[in-house]
Parts: structure tokens; sequence; C-alpha cells
């Protein structure tokens, strides 16, 4: 039986080389898929990392910007707050210059007044005298003041008037020559009580207020 050969079959080394080179081409390809996808990530990391760098450029230019505005406001603030400043001096300065003219208005006021009621102390006020007629004259007012001191007050002596002029109503003012006169007169004033007529002294309006405002404690004092 002599010339039949055996199969010896597939060799075993070339299976173990096809497979081999089967897995090699697998690795390459799933190796090649992995270097892709982390190339892919890679470039989506470093697009998100130059957004980001954009976002931080531009937050930067806007706090720049607040920066220089700030600064700008700050200065403007300064410059504010020393006119205010200075607008605070002048004003305190302009109130003590008030403060003084209104002490030189007041003494100047004082003076004044003072002046007029020395101008007036030689003058009283006839007050209830009935008009003797519409057309009356100094002349006409100095009879009439002269007939009341004769028969009303019983001043015999002759009195120096110097004029006498009808003010608004039934008053008479009358300016004397002589004080001593004046005093006589305020001391007969007592006998007309009851007939209308009264005597009083010639103030300045603003002693006048100043008396008005005493009255009612002087009569209470009474």
């Amino acid at each position: 039986m002599g010339g039949v050969e055996p199969n010896p079959g597939p060799d075993s080394n070339d299976g173990v080389q096809t497979r081999s080179t089967a897995g090699g081409k697998g690795g390459e390809k799933q190796l090649t898929l992995s270097s892709k996808a982390s190339e892919k990530t890679l470039q989506t990391v470093l697009d998100e990392l130059r957004e980001v760098s954009c976002k931080i450029n531009k937050i930067q230019r806007s706090n720049d910007d607040m920066n220089l505005k700030l600064q700008t406001v700050e200065s403007t603030l300064k410059v504010v707050l020393e006119q205010i400043f200075e607008t605070n001096n002048r004003c305190q300065a302009l109130e003590e210059e008030n403060f003084r003219l209104k002490d030189q208005m007041k003494a100047m006021d004082d003076k004044l007044d003072y002046l007029e009621n020395m101008s007036r102390r030689n003058n009283l006020i006839f007050h209830g005298v009935s008009r003797g007629n519409e057309t009356e004259s100094w002349t006409d007012c100095e009879l009439i003041v002269k007939d009341v001191l004769r028969n009303d007050l019983q001043l015999l002596d002759d009195v120096n008037i110097q004029r006498a002029h009808r003010m608004k109503g039934k008053a008479i003012i009358v300016k004397l020559a002589d004080d001593k006169d004046k005093h006589a007169i305020l001391r007969a004033s007592k006998a007309l009580k009851d007939t209308g007529m009264f005597i009083t002294e010639d103030f300045s309006p603003l002693v006048r207020q100043k008396r008005k405002k005493l009255l009612p404690k002087m009569f209470q004092a009474r």
C-alpha cells in the first residue's frame, strides 16, 4: 500500500499568522478612530477655550471702560465737592456780612428813631377836637387849641404855639416852643375827663408800636 501520503492539513503557523494579521488591522482601525475622536475633542476644547478667552477679553475691556468712567466720575465729584466747599465758604462770608449789615441798619434805625423822637419832643396831639369848618387853616387850628387851653384846661398864661394843623379825623397836632408848656398842658389834661377829648405826646411810629404792646400790661398793673 505504498505510495499514498497522508493529508498533513493546514499549517498551524499560517493560522496564527492569519489571525495576527486580522487582529492587527482591527487594532489599527480602532486606533485611527480613537485618534480622530481625540482630535475632535481637542478641537472642541480649543474652540471653547478661544470663546472663553474672547469673553474674558470682552469683560476686561468692559472693566477698563468702567474704571475709566469711574475715574472720570471721581474727578468730576472732586471738582464738585471743591465748588461746594468754596460756595459754603462764600455763603458763610455773606451771612456774616449780612449780620453785620443788619446790625448797622438796626443801629441806624435806632439813631433815626431817636432823632425823630427828639424832633417830636415838644409836640402834643389833641384828640377829639371837632372841626371848625371844611377849609380849616393852620391859624384856625391854633385858635381852636388855644380855646381848649383857656376854657377847658384853665391855662390862662399865653402858650407859645409854633404851629398847629389838623390830622386825620378829630385830632390836631401842636408843636410848642417850650417843653415847660408841654408838661403843664399834660398835667392839666386830667380836666378833659368825660369831655371826649384827650391829649397825648407825639412819638415816632416805632415807639407808638412798642407802647401799644405794653398797654395791656399797664392796665393789668393798675
